[in-house]
């Protein structure tokens, strides 16, 4: 069951966690050559403990491809499987640029329903909590402040960028006269999207990258639509995710996806994307 104050507090004892290793994190390369460092693996652990105490399944970056499939599939399935991003933003986090932090999302047979996503640098975090989405700040200073927030649409706006996933920027091309950001973090452009700051983000993410901020744009009633004008869902199946268990790119979304506060903002920005070769 989603605990609002409880997710809160896991998130800051998580943070906890990743600054003691900020300034120098012992990191290596992973099979796909991604970063990976001590504290994406301890977060993750600690997470796993506390959230799963009740029973819950478990789906985490960095825990995944070490279960079996059959617990995979009744993860998929279950009435409570916590969807994980230890770190998302591994590479900034391992060079201390401050474009990371934590994302806990809730799947409930195979649908996301809730979700919290942390920038602790920033000292900034999203959370739902019942039909709202509340916004906290200053967690880490012990007299946090916490209220319902409201989503207000930029428009399509140049004075604002578009933040791309770090994949789209090494396959694809983007024509638009908006300052782009390539971060290599879902969930920084996520956060910048809801605080106004960005027009879009486009994402070729992972489950585990988009799924907390998938609940919580669903919630403020932020859309996403991929490149072949399909609405982002929150039912985590084939049509939008790879879930072929030999695939390379196995839970990674199928298209590019555009989030944005509505349908116009996403045809704006594919109509300056070529489409794929």
């Amino acid at each position: 069951m989603w605990n609002a104050d409880n997710i809160i507090n896991l998130c800051r004892q998580a943070s906890d966690i990743a600054f003691r290793y900020y300034d120098d994190p012992p990191m290596e390369l992973k099979g796909d050559d991604s970063v990976v460092t001590a504290a994406d693996r301890q977060v993750e652990a600690f997470l796993t403990e506390h959230l799963t105490a009740d029973g819950s399944s478990f789906i985490g970056e960095e825990t995944c491809g070490l279960r079996g499939e059959e617990y995979i599939r009744r993860a998929l399935e279950a009435p409570s499987c916590y969807v994980v991003d230890p770190i998302d933003g591994t590479a900034p986090y391992s060079c201390h640029f401050p474009a990371w932090g934590h994302s806990i999302g809730l799947m409930s047979r195979g649908r996301l329903t809730d979700g919290a996503i942390y920038l602790p640098v920033q000292d900034v975090l999203f959370i739902t909590d019942g039909p709202d989405v509340r916004l906290v700040r200053n967690l880490r200073g012990g007299d946090y402040r916490n209220e319902v927030f409201r989503f207000e649409s930029p428009g399509i706006d140049l004075r604002r960028p578009v933040a791309v996933a770090q994949r789209f920027v090494k396959t694809r091309n983007l024509t638009l006269k908006n300052q782009v950001f390539c971060w290599s973090a879902c969930l920084a452009g996520c956060e910048y999207l809801l605080l106004g700051k960005l027009m879009a983000y486009v994402a070729i993410v992972k489950l585990w990258d988009i799924a907390a901020a998938g609940a919580i744009f669903d919630r403020l009633g932020i859309v996403g639509f991929n490149e072949h004008g399909k609405k982002f869902s929150l039912d985590v199946n084939d049509e939008f995710y790879d879930l072929d268990p030999a695939s390379p790119d196995r839970f990674r979304l199928r298209d590019a996806t555009c989030f944005a506060a509505d349908e116009e903002i996403c045809r704006h920005v594919f109509s300056h994307i070529p489409p794929e070769a």
